[in-house]
């Protein structure tokens, strides 16, 4: 278990379906262990530059994110789009986890 982390953040690639669905196979168990512990979890598909030879659907990546309480968003690390503004919302999101885990102590 990751010890003193308030957020991780997966990446998948969104032409590599194997990639995402090592999320539900491989890492569901270590998953559950970071839920439990409050941690903030991201997931992030990359690669939407390459939007014509997508495997994974923004849909079906979006239902898992929401069916697991997860945050979710999608970037291209070669065109920079929304790379900032993931770390950006991560930020803050975090931020607010660690305030409102403050007031109840």
């Amino acid at each position: 278990m990751i010890e003193k982390a308030d957020c991780i953040l997966f990446v998948y690639d969104i032409t590599n379906e194997e990639t995402f669905n090592l999320f539900d196979s491989s890492y569901r168990s270590l998953i559950e262990e970071y839920k439990k512990s409050n941690i903030l979890i991201a997931f992030c598909g990359n690669k939407t530059d390459c939007e014509k030879e997508r495997k994974v659907s923004f849909e079906k990546a979006l239902e898992f994110c929401i069916e697991n309480e997860f945050f979710f968003m999608e970037t291209s690390c070669k065109t920079m789009k929304n790379v900032n503004n993931i770390f950006e919302a991560l930020i803050y999101l975090t931020l607010q986890s660690i305030k409102k885990r403050d007031k109840k102590k």
